[in-house]
């Protein structure tokens, strides 16, 4: 048995995955953090227009919920690449599929 626990744990696939997740992150971060400071210089930026837009995207942002941000990418984004209705049936019909009938019980 502990032996089959390690085999998956160090199984190339998830190893895949773990890297991805590790790259995608670091990705994220340094997007984030030139943009972040994109916007502070811009907003210290003595040229009005540059403040202005610095202003209204942080405000606007900080004053949105984060979930209905997720929310509008999650429904904005197929929308806007002409993914069909039929891909995230499927997609999403598989994710239920996957969940144990206990978990569904309990929920």
């Amino acid at each position: 048995m502990p032996t089959d626990f390690l085999s998956y744990v160090v199984s190339p696939f998830l190893l895949r995955g773990a890297l991805l997740a590790i790259e995608i992150s670091v990705l994220a971060m340094a997007f984030g953090l030139v943009l972040g400071l994109g916007l502070a210089l811009m907003r210290l930026s003595s040229v009005p227009p540059y403040r202005w837009i610095a202003t209204v995207y942080i405000e606007f942002f900080r004053g949105v919920p984060a979930l209905l941000v997720f929310l509008a990418f999650g429904f904005g984004v197929p929308i806007a690449f002409h993914i069909d209705g039929e891909y995230l049936g499927e997609t999403e019909s598989v994710a239920f599929r996957f969940v144990p009938d206990a978990l569904c019980v309990i929920a």
